[in-house]
């Protein structure tokens, strides 16, 4: 058996069936866009069940892992098992999710491809394509279907699930994945801060900020300036905050963690009170019209004139 098998090694006495069931709401993206999942059930080998590897097979695992002196940079994080592949560490396992989930890069309607794993930086995703692993958290080995957690851009080490085999530490340019010219890397975006009204806040009046991440595993941290003061909790994916007496620009900011320790952040400016008049407002003389009282003649009540004043 090698220690390079990208799928069952060799001497698998229960490689004959693997039953798994299709989940497809079980996991999410951080900005909460479904992602098919299969989970794993069983193995059938001579009509004989089984439930993953044997606790024989992972002790041999491990000693072969160890005794090849090409693994000598590298650290065995976790068991082998066939309840979670690359894609599921990567994206998920390593971020909050749970271990039961194997996550494929092609839909399951797919005969190739990458339409599921895809969605992690698509359209409400939460991941955002950045050049070089200097920037990035996450690297998807687009030619070898293959995912891996940066655990130190610096250093280049990252955590990643070899198939069903070992999760391993290593340098992520040496793995049994050969194909290591098309690396495509990305980071956690910055969160969008909304709300359902916009414009200025009055004050003594309250408003419920939210982030498009909205990730349950996550952890939030919003902060506020003056002259807003807080009303909510500051640690989940909305937040609430009340304007002051005072008129003035606040801010409300937000920092986004994650479980494997990536960060991101946003800041929205927030007007407490009567709107300022902005400097654009006052850069020409603009013709209007208004109303001039006739003095000498009330019934006339208004005559309107069309004057230029400066503003």
């Amino acid at each position: 058996m090698s220690i390079y098998s990208i799928g069952q090694p060799v001497d698998d006495p229960y490689n004959t069936f693997d039953e798994y069931t299709l989940k497809t709401n079980n996991v999410k993206t951080p900005e909460g866009t479904n992602i098919e999942s299969k989970d794993y059930e069983y193995s059938i080998y001579n009509g004989i069940v089984y439930y993953d590897w044997s606790s024989e097979l992972l002790e041999d695992f491990i000693e072969e892992f160890e005794n090849n002196p090409l693994n000598s940079n590298k650290e065995i994080i976790g068991d082998a098992t066939k309840t979670y592949n690359c894609h599921s560490y990567a994206w998920n396992t390593c971020e909050g999710g749970n271990y039961v989930h194997w996550i494929n890069a092609r839909l399951n309607s797919q005969s190739s491809g990458n339409g599921n794993i895809v969605k992690y930086w698509g359209t409400n995703g939460g991941y955002s394509e950045v050049s070089n692993i200097s920037t990035a958290d996450k690297i998807y080995y687009s030619d070898d279907d293959h995912s891996a957690s940066i655990i130190s851009a610096s250093t280049g080490m990252v955590i990643s699930k070899w198939g069903n085999w070992l999760l391993i530490e290593h340098p992520y340019l040496d793995c049994p994945y050969p194909n290591l010219t098309n690396l495509k890397y990305y980071k956690l975006s910055n969160p969008t801060i909304s709300s359902t009204t916009s414009g200025a806040l009055c004050n003594n009046v309250q408003r419920t900020y939210s982030s498009d991440i909205v990730e349950t595993n996550f952890t939030y941290n919003w902060n506020y300036t003056s002259p807003l003061d807080e009303i909510s909790d500051d640690d989940g994916s909305t937040y609430t905050v009340k304007g002051t007496s005072q008129n003035g620009l606040g801010t409300v900011s937000l920092m986004v963690t994650t479980p494997s320790g990536a960060t991101a952040t946003a800041t929205k400016p927030v007007w407490v009170g009567a709107p300022a008049i902005s400097s654009l407002m006052v850069r020409k003389v603009l013709p209007i019209t208004i109303g001039l009282i006739i003095r000498h003649n009330w019934k006339a009540a208004f005559r309107h004139q069309p004057i230029t004043i400066g503003l």
